[in-house]
């Protein structure tokens, strides 16, 4: 098959976007056959367990809240919901927002301090974190994007 076969395709599509995809189609069988996948930032997949991580909720009560990126995702059993991983304190809590367009599902993620633990003692113990984020639609082939360090709008 020729590279001109994509000039006829009703959307048009980059290398990028083709790669992006072929990716997403083969983590989707995994995830379909029940083997989690996980993605670092740098577009590596590794599989990985992640029965280590500080499982925190998503929270809308925090106090100075600030930016901070997350390091690898796995897509949930079923697709609907994505776990990120990150690096986070003891006494932290976390928010996330979500986008979700055709192409990408675009997560970003805030942390500050809950209220119940503002002015208490905490460590500076530094620990990986995640979080359950749910999703509205399965994430298929749509690519999982922190957009902060994507510095894309796709």
């Amino acid at each position: 098959m020729s590279p001109n076969f994509l000039k006829n395709f009703p959307i048009p599509l980059s290398p990028k976007d083709l790669a992006a995809a072929a990716v997403a189609v083969v983590v989707a069988i995994m995830g379909i056959v029940g083997i989690s996948v996980a993605t670092t930032h740098e577009g590596m997949s590794s599989v990985h367990g992640s029965e280590n991580a500080r499982q925190l909720e998503s929270r809308d009560d925090l106090l100075r809240e600030k930016p901070i990126e997350w390091s690898r995702y796995e897509v949930a059993k079923g697709g609907d919901a994505v776990r990120i991983f990150f690096n986070t304190g003891s006494c932290e809590g976390i928010r996330t927002e979500v986008e979700e367009t055709t192409f990408a599902v675009k997560i970003k993620l805030y942390e500050g301090v809950p209220p119940e633990l503002d002015g208490k003692p905490c460590t500076d113990d530094a620990r990986i974190g995640s979080t359950l984020v749910k999703l509205e639609k399965p994430v298929g082939l749509r690519r999982v994007v922190d957009p902060r360090k994507e510095g894309s709008s796709s």
